[in-house]
């Protein structure tokens, strides 16, 4: 019974110490300390199975997950198809940060950003 209770008592112990290292390591590198613009660039390809909810859930964790100055979000078509062109369209429609673009564009805006 006793070498129970030690065994429990250890492996609480390495827990504990596993969490505050994990802890001490986002208080250091937390990207909260991140006040730059921020851009990121999701390639759209042919069709793609539930790019509307993979393309909602980024655009989720975006607006609530970093307190960033300012997130772009452009959205580059990489010969997509039609019906998840509409979907994008759509998503673009709704959140201003969110930019559709393609081959041609994308080094304009880019560049534009870095001014």
């Amino acid at each position: 019974m006793e070498s129970l209770i030690i065994t429990a008592v250890l492996l609480l112990g390495i827990i504990i110490a596993i969490q505050s290292i994990n802890l001490f390591a986002k208080l250091i590198y937390s990207e909260n300390s991140i006040v730059e613009d921020s851009i990121i660039v999701i390639p759209i390809k042919k069709h793609e199975n539930a790019i509307e909810f993979k393309l909602r859930n980024i655009i989720r964790n975006v607006m609530w997950g970093n307190d960033k100055k300012s997130i772009r979000i452009l959205l580059l078509d990489v010969d997509a198809d039609v019906e998840t062109l509409n979907i994008c369209k759509k998503i673009c429609e709704e959140q201003a940060f969110v930019e559709l673009c393609d081959k041609n564009n994308i080094s304009s805006i880019l560049a534009d950003a870095v001014k």
